[in-house]
């Protein structure tokens, strides 16, 4: 999160890019618990000018004031760690034939 914070806070960075980083930051806030970055993020998009950075700004201030919301919406983005630390390869481990993005990431 704090890579994506300093994205998001670069003004190098298009609104439409920052708009891709913080559905991530979203995605990975259950597994920060109540990281002071996120609550920053908070702060300074909730009154940003671009409409779409707020939005995602307001969504992610819901969320994390409802942890059990979150943790049910967002459960799936806490089984991310076999795609950042795949284990040894096995047809066990392979992803559904139909799930394509992953196959592709596994290739």
């Amino acid at each position: 999160i704090t890579r994506l914070y300093k994205l998001l806070m670069s003004d190098s960075i298009s609104s439409e890019t920052k708009a891709w980083l913080f559905a991530a930051v979203t995605k990975l806030t259950p597994q920060a618990h109540s990281s002071p970055l996120v609550e920053k993020l908070i702060q300074e998009f909730t009154v940003s000018l671009n409409t779409c950075l707020r939005q995602h700004a307001f969504e992610l201030k819901h969320l994390h004031e409802n942890t059990e919301l979150m943790k049910s919406l967002l459960q799936g983005a806490q089984n991310c760690e076999d795609i950042v630390n795949p284990g040894p390869s096995s047809p066990e481990m392979a992803p559904p034939a139909g799930d394509w993005a992953l196959q592709s990431m596994t290739i």
